[in-house]
């Protein structure tokens, strides 16, 4: 059967994790009926623009989705800027309801400050390993008031990282 011209794309840019107890049966949609339910998982690697677009295009679809990001927030390059070429807006009004809408979803895992150590598996049925550096707060408590940072009895730059 003929694959979907949207799952061919995806592939290139979302790893398929299964679901513990089953394979990504679902996941498919050539092999199975609309009208199974979606089983397994999805891990969109980049937390820029497209890869909140990606997530929450997955989110929706019915998947679990682990969004990982290299840096300790998401929202890419986008979140840096001021204004957009070629209309002159201002990025931070395009981006931040996709920031909120990612982050209040409720089949998306937003994982942060982490690296990717190894994929290993075949198409449709990955095992990846995630390592996430410590952030030395409680992230549950955090409300981003910036107190800590402050507080902070040791004084480094921002988390900046330049290509």
């Amino acid at each position: 059967m003929a694959k979907k011209k949207s799952e061919t794309t995806e592939k290139k840019t979302v790893k398929k994790k299964p679901a513990k107890t089953q394979a990504a049966q679902g996941s498919s949609g050539a092999s199975s009926g609309r009208n199974k339910p979606k089983t397994g998982a999805v891990m969109v690697v980049g937390g820029g623009i497209s890869g909140m677009q990606s997530a929450l295009d997955l989110a929706n679809s019915g998947f679990k989705v682990y969004l990982v990001e290299e840096t300790p927030s998401i929202g890419g390059r986008m979140a840096q800027l001021d204004k957009t070429f070629p209309t002159n807006d201002c990025a931070m009004c395009m981006i931040s309801p996709k920031l909120i809408e990612v982050s209040k979803h409720r089949n998306i895992e937003i994982i942060t400050n982490a690296d990717i150590i190894k994929s290993e598996g075949e198409p449709g049925k990955f095992k990846v390993t995630v390592k996430k550096r410590a952030r030395f707060i409680d992230s549950s408590l955090c409300t981003g008031c910036g107190t800590c940072y402050t507080n902070c009895p040791v004084q480094y730059k921002a988390y900046i990282k330049n290509d």
